[in-house]
Formats: structure tokens, sequence, C-alpha cells
């Protein structure tokens, strides 16, 4: 690009189709603050006003806009201007744009002032659903274009399906599974299939998510890297490492997707020697360097097994710098085996890199009750409150179709009298059957710590 750009400082008269040229060629070496540039000489030109600036222009800087940067705001500002604001395509863009900005509202009203609403628009609007991980609003917006003319395409299909995956959502996947053979997309489409397959696995289903895999006339690195994933977050290690053989004899090289997959089988099967040695192997004999993905696996393995202080060095031998992922796993680790110190250490850490993630305060304030240290759990969830910290973790239950929510004190539902007597009642069976219930390990409330004090 850096001899194109000189060239093009050299033509004395640009023509529209330049700055076009120019900009897309940055664009396509996501170089996006060099087409910005680019983009506002083009409407400070002579002779290149903004009234002149078409949306083949507007709709790629769109996409590249960076969700700290104002620049989508101003792009905006100039859809408006020159009366592309009722454009279809330009508004996909626009969607998007504020999706990554995390202002799904926007992205809303966008939307719904779609006159003429293409696929792209659906799928934009669900992939910021998505993005956003409101999986209700998304399903809503599936069935709602499925009601209508438009008809999902393959990209639509493989994101609901991996909605459902999120959300275990067994029988909404099989309703897509179903609404797809209706729809014609069978076996070739090799991005429907490997959703799907991931959807069965991670619903508990791994003989569906096999079929699925042996029914395929074209597979590609990812469907062999799925079904390993399948196997290995249901820890069945031995099938996952079978098939990892069965892959290599096919004549596919394994990716880093791969390691992670088999990474994962290792760490949710508490083989720790073996996750180890993997680790080794991956870089030795495949080439392949491991990387905090791999790192995130390779930690959990002998922390969930407690060997806190073998997964804290294996931490600090890292060659990059760990990021939170690493950290938090860490942490979970420590949770589990109710290490104080370490998880204080690290919790505080944690919050230092990422100051507006709940998962890490509710982790410390489970490990504050683990170790009965009830002072110390309102004061974290004071620091969540003066920090403007929310916590919007739920637990949900499919009845009849349809994702039912339960948030932490939440009692806004009629039925919550009932739910209670229900739940206490398959809990003196479980008890009865000899489960011994962990009542502590839970996110607390200033109410329960208070009880606490006096008990």
């Amino acid at each position: 690009m850096m001899f194109a750009l000189k060239s093009f400082k050299r033509i004395g008269s640009k023509s529209l189709q330049l700055w076009n040229s120019i900009m897309a060629g940055f664009v396509n070496c996501k170089q996006p603050r060099e087409a910005f540039n680019v983009f506002h000489l083009m409407a400070m030109q002579q002779g290149y006003q903004l009234e002149a600036i078409p949306k083949v222009s507007l709709t790629p800087l769109l996409s590249e806009c960076s969700p700290s940067s104002s620049t989508g705001l101003a792009i905006h500002a100039h859809v408006c201007r020159i009366g592309l604001d009722s454009d279809t395509s330009v508004k996909n863009a626009l969607i998007a744009m504020y999706a990554r900005r995390g202002n799904i509202e926007l992205s809303e009203r966008v939307f719904r002032r779609i006159a003429d609403k293409d696929v792209v628009s659906w799928n934009t609007m669900f992939s910021s659903y998505a993005r956003n991980h409101d999986f209700d609003q998304a399903f809503k917006i599936f069935h709602q274009m499925h009601s209508g003319d438009v008809k999902p395409d393959e990209f639509m299909l493989a994101s609901i399906l991996s909605g459902c995956g999120h959300l275990a959502a067994f029988r909404q996947g099989m309703g897509i599974h179903t609404c797809m053979v209706r729809s014609g997309f069978t076996i070739d489409f090799c991005v429907i299939q490997n959703a799907l397959m991931d959807m069965y696995g991670k619903c508990g289903c791994v003989e569906e998510a096999k079929k699925v895999f042996d029914e395929m006339k074209l597979k590609d690195i990812v469907s062999w890297n799925t079904m390993i994933s399948c196997y290995g977050i249901n820890a069945r290690p031995r099938e996952a490492f079978l098939f990892f053989e069965e892959m290599h004899e096919h004549g596919w090289k394994p990716t880093h997707v791969t390691f992670i997959a088999l990474l994962s089988a290792c760490s949710h099967a508490g083989l720790v020697d073996e996750g180890l040695l993997l680790s080794e192997t991956m870089s030795s004999k495949h080439g392949i360097s491991p990387d905090n993905e791999h790192y995130a696996c390779i930690v959990n393995s002998p922390g969930r097994a407690g060997h806190l202080n073998v997964a804290y060095r294996l931490i600090k031998s890292m060659p990059m710098e760990p990021d939170d992922c690493i950290w938090g796993t860490l942490l979970s680790s420590c949770r589990i085996h109710r290490n104080v110190f370490l998880a204080e250490v690290k919790a505080r850490h944690l919050i230092e890199l990422e100051p507006c993630h709940s998962g890490y305060r509710v982790l410390l304030m489970n490990v504050y009750a683990d170790a009965k240290r009830w002072d110390d759990v309102p004061q974290v969830q004071a620091g969540m409150k003066d920090d403007g910290v929310k916590c919007h973790d739920c637990s949900w239950i499919d009845v009849g179709g349809d994702l039912h929510r339960f948030y932490t004190e939440d009692k806004s539902r009629k039925q919550w009298t009932a739910i209670c007597f229900t739940l206490d009642g398959l809990t003196e069976q479980l008890k009865a059957e000899g489960y011994i219930p962990t009542i502590e390990s839970k996110f607390v409330s200033l109410d329960q710590v208070k009880m606490s004090r006096f008990t």
C-alpha cells in the first residue's frame, strides 16, 4: 500500500473511483486509520463535497470502525446529511457498527427504520444480539424473519445454532435442524453442518454430533476440530485422541484450534500429565507454539486437580504476558480448593485488568463465603456498586421450548413461591438419597451475610 499511496499522491486530478480504490486497499490491508484519513481528505477536497460521496465508500469504512472511536458516529452524521440514511446496505453497516460499540438500543432503532429489510439486515441484527449474549431476542428475530417472506441463509442458521449451543437449548436446536432440512440446507452445506455438530456436542448429544459428521459429504478442518471438541467438552478424552489420530491418518494437519480442543479434553477429564505432555509435543512435533488460549487449558488442568502451585508456576513460565482468562482460570481453581490468599491476590489483579467484569468479583465473594469471612463480602459488593458493575449472570430452564431465565434473588415471577417449594422438595429427596449439598459456595446477598454473622 505504501507504493500505491505514493502513486495516488502523484495524480493531480483524482477521480471518485481512485479515492474509493485507495480506501478499499487500506481496508483490505487492515489499515482502517489510513482509510479514514483518506475519507476525510476526500470529503475536504474541492469538487468532492460530502454530497458526492457514494455508499460504496461508506459501508466498508463502517465495518472497520473501532468501538472506542467516534469515527462511526461521524460517518453516520455524513450518511444523514447526504440522504443515504434510507439505504438498506448502509443501515446494515450502521447496525453492526453500533453493536460493536455495545449500543444495542441504537442498533435496534436503525433496524426498525429499515423499510425493506433483506436477509443481511436480519442476519446483522441477529448477530448483534448474539454478540451481547442476548439469545432470547436473537431467537425472536429469527422467528420473526422465518414467519415472513425472507428465508434464512446458511450464515443465519449457523449463528442460531451457535446460540442454541451456548444455551444448551436442545429442543430449539432440533427445531432449527428440522427447519434446515425443510429449507434444503442438507449435508452439502459444510458451515451449517459444523454448527450443527457444535450445537449437539454442547447439548451433550455426542452421538448425534458424530452422526452429522459421518453424513457430511464435504468435511474441512473445522469439521474435524468440532468433533474433537464435542468429545472433549463431554469428558471423553479417549475418543477425542482417537479421533485426532484418525484425522491425521486422513491427511489433515492439526491447527491451533485442534490442540485447544485436545487440551480442553484433558482438562475436563483431569488428565494433568497428559495435558502437559501434549503442550510440549504440539510445538516440538507439530510446530505450533502455545498461545494464551492453549495456556488457559494447560493451567486449568492442574488447577482443577488441586495443584495450584504447579498451575501458578506454569503461568509464571509463560513466554507471553498472561491475559485475564488465564488468571481467571487460576482464580476459579482457588475457589474450588479454598485457597483464600492466592484468590485475593489474583482477584485484585483481575479487577485491575477487567474492572467491568462482574464474574471475577462474584468468584471472590464466593471464596470469602466459603471461608466464613462475612465482613469481606459486603466490601466487594460495595466496590461493584461504586464502580457501576452489575451482575447479569443467570440460570435457565427449557420448558416446552420456551427458555425461562432466573437471576440472583429474582422474585418477580408469579410462581416464585411454588418454584421455591418444588426446589425444597427436590433437595429433600436428594438428601434422602445421600447427596450432601454445598450451600456455602454461592452468590450471597447482604441479608444472608448479616444472618450468617449470628450463626
